[in-house]
């Protein structure tokens, strides 16, 4: 009974994640593409994207993550290779300005960029050869937080304090520098290419909700996906202004980091001394 309650809890986390990626893509998509157009018609083009991938299974959303991992890397090349001559390394400087506790916690506000290692534990029991998969598994963690580095000191580099202060999205606004001939608005190109990466994340986070709360309610998983992407769809038209949406992003983060701070840390050693208990009993085998 306690652990449904704690499947029931968890799913509510990946759920929110994945209404949360949902709603931040159409911000963009409604500021950069269509600033005039309702957003109901382009919310439910991606209902219907997510329904027919979730609905696959794990191999549908498998696939479309490893080509969300091709489509963040293709976005990211060009601002290394383009627009180095407009960097300003002196932006980061200088580096010590902040105390330790400021650092500190300034790493607990950005842990958002971060989340997502939690879900090993919903997809650990489908992998057939874990142990193989263990390296596969920290070659994608170190290729995310590589790509999510080289990202963040370029827009540092790129753009002053009291820009990154004004600008919404101001990763987009690199791309405007960067112009050829035959297209006018390469960001376009880019929030286009970027929603295969984006659809992945929804995906898989929609993926594990409805594979817990069927573990937890006994809910068939074909109908709580239709049940929550008719709460993403209602969501995208209540969700009118950022800063609403920053404060259910605030909430997620907060439970992210209690999540991987607090809960799996807790988890761990209840676990070990789970362990030993039964195997002083003799209940656990060798």
């Amino acid at each position: 009974m306690v652990g449904k309650i704690f499947d029931f809890i968890v799913h509510l986390y990946f759920l929110l994640g994945a209404m949360i990626m949902f709603r931040s893509y159409l911000s963009v998509v409604q500021v950069w593409l269509f600033p005039v157009l309702p957003i109901w018609p382009v919310s439910l083009i991606l209902v219907i994207l997510i329904y027919y991938t979730v609905i696959g299974g794990l191999r549908s959303v498998c696939g479309l993550s490893f080509w969300g991992v091709w489509a963040s890397i293709l976005c990211t090349l060009p601002l290394l290779f383009m627009f180095y001559s407009y960097l300003h390394p002196l932006y980061l400087a200088p580096v010590w300005s902040h105390s330790v506790g400021e650092i500190l916690l300034s790493s607990k506000s950005m842990v958002l960029q971060y989340l997502g290692i939690e879900s090993i534990f919903v997809v650990y029991p489908f992998l057939h050869t874990p142990a193989k998969s263990q390296k596969w598994a920290h070659f994608a963690l170190l290729t995310g937080t590589f790509v999510y580095v080289v990202i963040t000191l370029i827009t540092f580099m790129f753009f002053s304090e009291g820009q990154l202060k004004e600008l919404i999205f101001p990763t987009l606004h690199i791309f405007q520098v960067f112009q050829i001939p035959f297209f006018q608005r390469i960001e376009y190109l880019v929030i286009s290419i970027f929603l295969i990466s984006v659809a992945a994340n929804i995906t898989f986070g929609l993926w594990m909700a409805c594979r817990m709360v069927k573990r937890s309610l006994n809910i068939k998983q074909h109908l709580s996906l239709l049940i929550y992407l008719l709460i993403f769809f209602i969501s995208s038209i209540l969700i009118k202004d950022y800063d609403r949406l920053l404060s259910f992003i605030q909430i997620y983060a907060t439970a992210g980091f209690y999540f991987l701070y607090l809960y799996v840390p807790i988890l761990y050693f209840w676990i070990q001394l789970r362990k030993k208990s039964l195997k002083s009993n003799g209940a656990l085998k060798p």
